[in-house]
C-alpha cells in the first residue's frame, strides 16, 4: 500500500502521526544546548613580556630570540611566531590538535625559568597566557566626539569604562584607540652639563613629579616623556 493511500484511506493514523513527529520535533529543540561561544581548547599559547622604553630592534635581540629558541624544543610545537615592538615581545607558539594545554604551558613556563638569567635585568618577568575564546570581547562599542582623540580616550578611560564595569553581568572592560598625552621634552646638553645632569637623573625627577593626585588618591598619569638630546 503505497503511503497516499494509507493517508487517505487512514488519515486519522496519519494526522497522528504527524502531529507525534511535531510534538517529537518541538521537544528535542527545547531541550537542545545552544551555546554562542562553545567551549573549545585551541591548542595556542601567548608569552608576553613588557620591556619598557626599548625598541623594537633590541626586544628582538635581547627578548625575543632567547624565548623562540627555548620554546622550539617544546614537544607537539606546531609553529612559532613572534611581534617584537617597542617597550615589548610577544611570542605565539601553536601546539597540534590533541595536545593537553595545561601541560604544555607548564612546559613553556619551565623553560623560560631556565633561560631567565639570560634576560636582560630590567625586564619583566614573561607571562604565558593560554588562548581561550573567552577572552574576546562580547561588545565593542565606539565612542566619537568634537573633541581631539586624546580627551576622548581619557574620558572613555575615566567615566566610560567604569559604568559599564558596574553594569550587571559585565565582568571587565578596557579601552583602545584614541591618543595618550605625550609632553617631549627637549634638552640641551650643554646647559645639562653645567647642572651635572644626566638622562637617567631627569627621567627620575620627571617620574617622581608626574602625578595625578585626585579624591586622595595618587593615579597612573597618561603621560608619556620622549628625551631628545
Amino acid at each position: 500500500m503505497k503511503l497516499t493511500d494509507l493517508s487517505v484511506n487512514r488519515s486519522v493514523t496519519a494526522i497522528m502521526a504527524f502531529v507525534a513527529l511535531m510534538v517529537l520535533g518541538f521537544v528535542s529543540y527545547s531541550k537542545m544546548a545552544l551555546d554562542l561561544f562553545p567551549e573549545i581548547e585551541f591548542p595556542v599559547a601567548v608569552v608576553i613580556t613588557e620591556y619598557e622604553n626599548v625598541g623594537p630592534k633590541e626586544v628582538e635581540s635581547t627578548v625575543t630570540r632567547p624565548l623562540e629558541e627555548a620554546l622550539a624544543g617544546i614537544n607537539n610545537v606546531d609553529t612559532i611566531t613572534s611581534t617584537s615592538k617597542e617597550g615589548m615581545s610577544m611570542v605565539t607558539v601553536q601546539f597540534t590538535w590533541g595536545t593537553d594545554m595545561g601541560l604544555a604551558v607548564s612546559d613553556m613556563r619551565e623553560r623560560i625559568d631556565m633561560i631567565k638569567g639570560m634576560l636582560p635585568d630590567d625586564v619583566d618577568a614573561p607571562i604565558v597566557i593560554k588562548f581561550d575564546t573567552s577572552m574576546f570581547p562580547i561588545m565593542v562599542l565606539a565612542v566619537s566626539g568634537s573633541r581631539d582623540l586624546s580627551f576622548v580616550r581619557k574620558y572613555a578611560e575615566d567615566t566610560i569604562k567604569s559604568l559599564i564595569e558596574q553594569t550587571d553581568g559585565v565582568a571587565s572592560a578596557y579601552v583602545a584607540g584614541g591618543e595618550d598625552e605625550e609632553v617631549k621634552v627637549e634638552l640641551i646638553k650643554n646647559r645639562m652639563d653645567a647642572y651635572n645632569l644626566s638622562i637617567e637623573k631627569i627621567i627620575q625627577i620627571l617620574a617622581v613629579e608626574n602625578l595625578n593626585v585626585a579624591g586622595g588618591e595618587i593615579k597612573t598619569p597618561m603621560k608619556k616623556y620622549s628625551l631628545r638630546t
